[in-house]
Formats: C-alpha cells, sequence, structure tokens
C-alpha cells in the first residue's frame, strides 16, 4: 500500500512539475538578451554587426527603443537584417508606425536586409521595400554588393527567402578569395544548402534567424522549429564548418507559435575578426 501511495505521489508531483515548467519558461523568456559573439582573433582589423531579426512587427517581444537603444550602446559598424521584420498579419497602418525604428536604425550605420517568409506572405510588400529603400538599407534580392568597412574589403551577399540556388546564381565563387564574404539568409535550416551552392569560395559567415530559438529550450536546445523539425540543428548563436561560421538570432518577436519558454528575445552582436 505505501509502495502505491508513493507511486501515485511521484506521478503527481511529475504532471505538477510539467504543468508548471511551460508557464514557468514563458516568464522567463520576457526581455532582452544581447549576445557578443566573437569570430576570428588575433587580427587588429575587425567589423562588429549588429543583427535584427524576426521583429514580426507589430509583434514584437521587445519595444522598439529598446533594441535602438542596445544597438546605439554596441556602435555596430553594419546592421543585418535578416528577414521577417514585418509580420505577414501586420495592417496597412503599421508600417507607419514601423518607420520611425528603420529610420534609427539607419542612422546608426550602413544596413543591409533580406526578406523573410512573413514578408513575401504580406499584402504590403511594395511598400515595405519602399521604406527601406526611402531609408537607405539595401534590400539584397539574390544579389552581391562588394564595400568597404574600416580598411577591411567585404562581400555583402543576400537570398530572398527560401531560395536556396542563390549563392550559386549570384557567382559567389567569382569573388576574389581574399574578400570575406557576408551572407543574409533567412533560414537557418538552409545554411548546408548555401554552403554547397556556394561552392569552392564559400561565405565566411551566414546571418540567419526564422526558426525562434526552437521555440521552447530544454537545457540550451531548441525543441521545434518550422522546416527544422523537432530538435533542430541551428537554432541559437554560433556554429562552425570548415572555415564558416554561421551565426543564428532567435529572433525579437513572435512567431506563430503561441509558446515561447526559457528563450529570451535576441540580440546577436558580432565581432568578425580578419
Amino acid at each position: 500500500m505505501k509502495g502505491k501511495k508513493l507511486k501515485y505521489a511521484v506521478i503527481v508531483l511529475v504532471i505538477c512539475a510539467l504543468l508548471l515548467y511551460i508557464p514557468v519558461g514563458m516568464l522567463a523568456s520576457k526581455g532582452l538578451q544581447t549576445e557578443k559573439i566573437d569570430i576570428g582573433s588575433g587580427s587588429a582589423k575587425s567589423i562588429r554587426v549588429a543583427q535584427v531579426s524576426d521583429l514580426q512587427y507589430p509583434k514584437n517581444g521587445v519595444p522598439l527603443y529598446e533594441i535602438i537603444n542596445s544597438i546605439r550602446e554596441a556602435k555596430p559598424d553594419l546592421i543585418f537584417l535578416t528577414g521577417d521584420i514585418v509580420d505577414s498579419a501586420a495592417a496597412a497602418g503599421d508600417l507607419d508606425t514601423l518607420e520611425p525604428f528603420i529610420a534609427e536604425l539607419s542612422g546608426i550605420c550602413p544596413a543591409y536586409a533580406v526578406t523573410g517568409n512573413h514578408e513575401l506572405d504580406y499584402k504590403g510588400l511594395r511598400k515595405f521595400k519602399a521604406l527601406l529603400k526611402e531609408n537607405n538599407i539595401a534590400l539584397l534580392e539574390n544579389e552581391v554588393v562588394q564595400t568597404e568597412v574600416k580598411g577591411v574589403k567585404i562581400a555583402v551577399a543576400g537570398v530572398e527567402d527560401n531560395n536556396i540556388y542563390a549563392c550559386a546564381d549570384m557567382h559567389i565563387s567569382d569573388i576574389t578569395p581574399d574578400t570575406p564574404i557576408l551572407l543574409l539568409a533567412h533560414r537557418n535550416s538552409d545554411w548546408d544548402k548555401h554552403l554547397e551552392a556556394a561552392g569552392g569560395n564559400k561565405p565566411y559567415v551566414t546571418f540567419s534567424g526564422h526558426g525562434h530559438g526552437g521555440q521552447i529550450r530544454v537545457f540550451g536546445k531548441g525543441l521545434l522549429s518550422r522546416g527544422g523539425g523537432l530538435f533542430p540543428k541551428y537554432t541559437s548563436g554560433l556554429y562552425k564548418k570548415g572555415s564558416s561560421y554561421l551565426v543564428v538570432s532567435r529572433g525579437l518577436g513572435e512567431s506563430d507559435f503561441p509558446i515561447r519558454a526559457y528563450n529570451k528575445y535576441h540580440l546577436p552582436i558580432v565581432d568578425i575578426y580578419f
């Protein structure tokens, strides 16, 4: 009898723990994590990139002014917007209230952007593109531009969402090997495909988002994501394959999935040493 009571007590405790796990995790997800990431070392030359991803405006999880203040404090050389800045369900007037945020970003330093799945599904896509253009944010649609930042020559490439062949179509392989390629590609789950499409001259650093950190993080691992299934491969922070790196943002807004647990909103600040 005592053994049965103990068994039932353990079962009740486990059920209670599971019922509490998600609500506590959702509370723990409130607020912004600014994550400092270093790539390479031993060189005096470096550039700093602030990555803004998956804001899902107007479903942003962090006030816009807080994001701006955090970016200003980091003093980046470049800002990369890696898709889903606006939610596909945004109303027409939401772009008007987003405009000051876009203008503030543009005023900090040069900025580049790519589309995510939400932009491509958004009825106001044309107006969103115009908003970026008016604020001198370069929208890269399967194209690459070469520029110089703090004396470092780099190539910034960007792919439209879900185009896994863009690295081949853009002829990234034609860029001289001594010019580091920084790639903006919305979907974290497509990194391996982008590296394959790039051929011999692979991007040095790829910046992605899309997966919202796997929604529920268990022991530092993401549980699920669209396109990545259960326990997806790339969900947060820095990854390396050969001489190439991937930086994944967990995003700054709410996804269509209703639960986000143990998963703060995420602003990567990346120092790349050359």
